[in-house]
């Protein structure tokens, strides 16, 4: 009888051990590249059309570095574009749909002062039309939300 309470205690350390192997890997963090994003693409009034590889990745935490943009108040932002390259007049030199990301820091977050360099933000990604009802995300292909900044340079 000890054999088969020792095999069945076994059992339940490698089940519990791969049970947390899963939850580990789900809040992983994704590295992610704008060169990634550039492979989706939008046309006006049509869905988006993204890559499997990179649907996958709807909902998952992810971790980017671009240029900030403002969104807000450049000296209290809550929310701000990513953007590939940096951008000193979207008239001139406006980036594609795909090299932009909307970034919303947690509710009871501290807003953060606008930045020229580079900044490495963390969070979940979504796409366009996630949710019908955030109009505030209407019109950006890409949503990191719940974001905290990681890195600045």
């Amino acid at each position: 009888m000890k054999p088969l309470r020792l095999l069945a205690a076994a059992c339940l350390v490698l089940t519990a051990s791969s049970a947390l192997a899963e939850d580990k890997k789900a809040d992983e963090v994704v590295p992610l590249t704008f060169k990634e994003l550039a492979k989706a693409s939008h046309k006006e009034n049509s869905a988006p059309v993204i890559p499997e590889d990179l649907k996958k990745l709807d909902g998952k935490h992810v971790r980017l570095t671009g240029f900030v943009a403002p969104y807000t108040d450049p000296e209290n932002m809550a929310k701000f574009m990513l953007t590939e390259g940096a951008v000193g007049c979207f008239f001139c030199n406006p980036p594609e749909e795909n090299g932009v990301v909307f970034v919303r820091l947690p509710a009871k977050a501290k807003p953060i002062p606008f930045e020229s360099d580079t900044l490495t933000v963390e969070g979940v990604l979504h796409f366009m039309g996630h949710n019908k009802k955030d109009e505030e995300a209407e019109g950006f292909l890409f949503t990191i939300d719940e974001a905290k900044v990681v890195g600045k340079k």
